[in-house]
């Protein structure tokens, strides 16, 4: 018998491939709660297909159906890489999300967003640049007690 899940995913504005959000399920309930920023209204997000970043509000989050009877989905991982702006006086955090999977070095995930089209921006709109400090990688264990949850 197929097993169908709700899954929340975004939209890829590039070429309009869903990427799936990490999430839980509220306990003793059916509510889904899908990943999104403490405190942030909006989520940059980088698809791996296409290299597109879009940028998100918690409105555009989807419940898709996903079948998962019999299937081994790859091991696959939400990062968030946190920039600090290259703009002189700026120091704003550029904060990026990625959907990455499971093996890849720290140094290939932050090219995966430096190489990005739009380039990411901080709050003031300066571009993600090669020059941009790079302060933090961190791959989200969504336990539901991770500290950027809401």
């Amino acid at each position: 018998m197929a097993k169908l899940n709700r899954i929340p995913v975004l939209r890829c504005a590039g070429c309009n491939d869903q990427i799936p959000l990490p999430y839980q399920i509220q306990p003793n309930t059916s509510e889904i709660q899908p990943y999104w920023p403490k405190d942030e209204q909006n989520l940059s997000l980088v698809c791996r297909n296409c290299g597109h970043t879009s940028v998100h509000s918690a409105q555009d989050i989807h419940l898709e159906i996903a079948d998962t009877t019999g299937q081994q989905l790859p091991q696959s991982l939400f990062a968030v890489v946190v920039f600090g702006c290259a703009m002189q006086n700026c120091y704003l955090p550029i904060r990026v999300h990625i959907r990455i999977e499971g093996g890849l070095t720290r140094q290939a995930i932050i090219e995966l967003v430096l190489d990005a089209t739009p380039k990411p921006i901080c709050a003031a709109g300066h571009t993600l640049s090669k020059e941009s400090v790079q302060e933090q990688v961190q791959i989200l264990d969504w336990s539901g007690k991770t500290p950027y949850l809401t």
